[in-house]
């Protein structure tokens, strides 16, 4: 885009003259870990010549997180931050907190996110899992096995892996122990293994469908690989419908031993 320079900065005194200068003259280092990336983008109080400054280098943004100005579910990255307490920002870009909104949700974010968001703790629970030992989501897949969440394979959490709409939802079902569903709301997961999950995560309130071709909204897409964002989105979702997480639910109305 030609925003990016790449700078000899091997030589003495340079970096230390970047650090102290280049802002001076609109240029900021944008990669912390490449002392050599630096990128001009003009002044921060106006429009430079190569277009707008982000929100992130020019400070001026609403709400917790600099890089989802104008993004839909804004909103929903906020709360999850202020009112629900998780704090799942991925980064900082020149030294403000991001979200990383587009960026790929993990197994192991998924059960961070709606764990912590319903209340859940890391306190008390087995090692779970062989492949995520020292994993910074490691306490919390000790916990989603605790609690049923996640079930892994093979002693495999895999928290690394992508999680789909469909991983989602059965995370969800799972969660909050949902009824069964009334009704068939998707057309494009017929006959599929989670097909039920689906269903489930509708009647409740927290998955809405994609436009279909019949002009409906009955496409679930189930393999679409799910965002960060959607897990801030499902979250609030949650806590909007009132639903209680399984840690709370007495068992006897989890395995129905009760009596009257």
């Amino acid at each position: 885009s030609g925003h990016a320079l790449d700078l000899n900065t091997s030589e003495s005194g340079v970096l230390s003259w970047l650090d102290n200068h280049a802002d001076e003259f609109g240029f900021r280092r944008t990669v912390p870990s490449e002392a050599w990336h630096w990128e001009y983008w003009g002044a921060v109080d106006f429009d430079g010549p190569c277009g707008s400054v982000p929100a992130c280098w020019s400070g001026n943004y609403d709400g917790a997180f600099c890089d989802d100005e104008d993004h839909g579910s804004e909103e929903a990255h906020d709360r999850l931050q202020g009112e629900l307490g998780v704090n799942f920002h991925c980064s900082e870009i020149a030294g403000e907190p991001a979200f990383c909104p587009t960026a790929k949700a993990k197994r192991g974010d998924a059960a961070f996110v709606f764990l912590k968001a319903a209340g859940g703790t890391t306190s008390g629970h087995p090692d779970a899992f062989t492949d995520d030992d020292g994993h910074a989501r490691e306490p919390w897949m000790n916990a989603a096995k605790a609690s049923g969440v996640l079930l892994g394979s093979s002693g495999h959490g895999n928290p690394d892996g992508i999680a789909t709409r469909s991983t989602l939802a059965v995370m969800l079902v799972r969660l909050y122990r949902l009824p069964p569903a009334n009704q068939d709301y998707f057309d494009d997961d017929d006959g599929t293994a989670n097909e039920d999950a689906h269903n489930q995560v509708a009647e409740a309130g927290l998955f809405g469908g994609y436009a279909d071709d019949n002009g409906g909204r009955k496409d679930f897409r189930p393999t679409v690989d799910a965002t960060r964002s959607t897990l801030a989105v499902l979250a609030g979702r949650a806590k909007d419908a009132g639903l209680v997480p399984v840690w709370d639910i007495p068992a006897a109305c989890i395995d129905g031993s009760f009596t009257g």
